[in-house]
């Protein structure tokens, strides 16, 4: 019984190794076809103005600055971007992406998933997810703007607070 289980096993096993290969392999064709690539190059982008803005909304005045801590600012701003670049490669991302997409999916479901993104709905999906996503992006830039008042007063309340209670 033991000799039947251990060759079963080993009988399985080329098997299961395909199935992931073949799950591996359609990952792979489905983030070409969605250019994939191309959407982390556009988030890296994003992250980046990100981050400037940030920057800028913590009261760092860049015209305020003086050529020495502008070349500093400067210096860090490309060493923070690096940093992201590095971290968002698609060289390190794509086989992360694969192995996960060939996790969470099924064949099938990639296989699918595939066929829809290489139809002419599924390459106009593509083509403008980035319009989508920038206008997206863009609505949430403006609605935390307007909640930016709402929630400083928060958290002065809070401050305040947390002031008064370590007074009494």
């Amino acid at each position: 019984m033991k000799h039947f289980l251990f060759a079963a096993v080993l009988a399985a096993a080329p098997v299961a190794a395909q199935a992931d290969t073949n799950a591996q392999r359609l990952a792979g064709e489905l983030l070409e076809v969605t250019q994939s690539a191309a959407m982390m190059g556009q988030i890296q982008t994003h992250l980046s103005d990100a981050i400037q803005m940030g920057i800028q909304e913590q009261g760092v005045e860049l015209g305020a600055m003086s050529a020495e801590e502008r070349a500093i600012f400067d210096k860090g701003m490309q060493q923070l971007a690096q940093v992201f670049n590095d971290m968002l490669d698609w060289s390190h991302m794509r086989p992360y992406m694969i192995e996960l997409y060939s996790q969470v999916f099924t064949e099938d479901e990639l296989a699918d998933q595939l066929a829809f993104y290489s139809s002419d709905a599924g390459l106009a999906v593509t083509d403008k997810m980035p319009q989508v996503m920038a206008e997206s992006m863009a609505h949430g830039q403006r609605l935390m703007e307007q909640a930016m008042p709402r929630l400083t007063e928060i958290s002065e309340t809070m401050q305040r607070e947390f002031q008064a209670l370590k007074a009494e």
